[in-house]
């Protein structure tokens, strides 16, 4: 939510000054173990008030299917981590969670799962269920799931958002522009919107804090060209060897949210789970890919033809699946 937004928050708090230090992606497990200079370049961590939003991404690579309890582990040691190591100077700390989408996420495929607005209200059972999660005393929880017209039983309102989950200018004044919200950031002037009638876009998306002030600032227009997919040889779910990225390939609807040292096969295995994170890289010329076999052959592309369900799955001399390399296989960009 945090990298999709830039500076809009200006706008719909009145006096603020807004830093956007968001790594878009990430997971609360990513924030629980990054470490505290992740942010350099950012004033130095001299912020009044820290919004934070982790647990969005928890939710999707699980496939819906994290319950609120390990969800609340997580956000706990992210949000303890930021508080007290990678922003410990703010007065004040807020989560709001997210709304519900507009529709669900069952056609990505390792969202299958995701199919009903009940599979997206896990951060609001976590907070407003019996067991709330203790956060350090500084830390403001408010409930946004329903802002936008969404619930358990109906998804959210179109007219609030740029994509089936990531809102518009509408939906993020919405959010910000709830009174207790409002107070809770010291926002100033009139605290009355009327969000579905705004006319305007989401600006600043460029201007990460982290960035030198003195480089030049590109165009709002530009987006940022997103890195090449690769999938990671080293993941194996359960520890197993036969279970790698090759084989969440091969089921990605059920296997793209299972877990292996804290990671998610969709986070390991971006090819295999058609990230929208990355692109997925071309293919590789057939004698640029080379595998050596128990017997010590080595073979190239070619070779993976005739059983591409087994022989795509190995892993090459240069340490690339079979199936992100060559075209035999139907993944990377012939």
């Amino acid at each position: 939510m945090g990298s999709f937004m830039g500076q809009t928050l200006e706008s719909l708090c009145v006096g603020s000054v807004v830093q956007n230090a968001a790594i878009g992606g990430t997971t609360a497990v990513d924030w629980a173990n990054y470490e505290p200079g992740v942010l350099e370049g950012c004033q130095g961590g001299k912020w009044d008030v820290v919004y934070i939003s982790v647990g969005g991404n928890d939710v999707l690579n699980s496939g819906c299917a994290i319950s609120p309890a390990e969800l609340g582990t997580k956000i706990t040691s992210a949000v303890s981590n930021i508080v007290n190591n990678i922003a410990p100077n703010a007065s004040k700390y807020l989560l709001t969670g997210y709304c519900i989408p507009r529709t669900n996420e069952s056609n990505r495929k390792h969202y299958s799962e995701c199919s009903e607005p009940s599979d997206y209200t896990t951060f609001r059972d976590l907070f407003l269920g019996d067991s709330p999660p203790t956060l350090p005393k500084s830390v403001k929880v408010i409930d946004s799931s329903t802002v936008c017209g969404g619930g358990s039983n109906s998804f959210s309102d179109p007219i609030y958002f740029q994509d089936a989950i990531h809102l518009n200018s509408k939906g993020y004044c919405e959010v910000f522009t709830q009174p207790d919200i409002q107070e809770y950031l010291s926002c100033q002037g009139e605290k009355y919107f009327n969000c579905p009638s705004l006319d305007f876009d989401i600006f600043g998306l460029n201007k990460h804090c982290s960035e030198n002030p003195d480089d030049p600032i590109e165009d709002d227009d530009d987006d940022s060209e997103l890195g090449k997919c690769s999938d990671d040889p080293t993941w194996k779910f359960n520890g197993t060897n036969k279970r790698t990225c090759a084989w969440v390939a091969k089921n990605p609807g059920k296997r793209c949210n299972k877990e292996a040292n804290g990671v998610y096969a969709s986070t390991a295995c971006p090819i295999a789970c058609d990230s929208d994170q990355c692109t997925i890289p071309e293919c590789k010329n057939n004698d640029n890919w080379k595998v050596q076999l128990k017997g010590g052959k080595i073979k190239n592309c070619k070779y993976l033809k005739k059983k591409k369900n087994k022989r795509c799955a190995y892993v090459g001399t240069d340490n690339t699946f079979g199936y992100e390399s060559c075209k035999q296989c139907g993944f990377c960009d012939n």
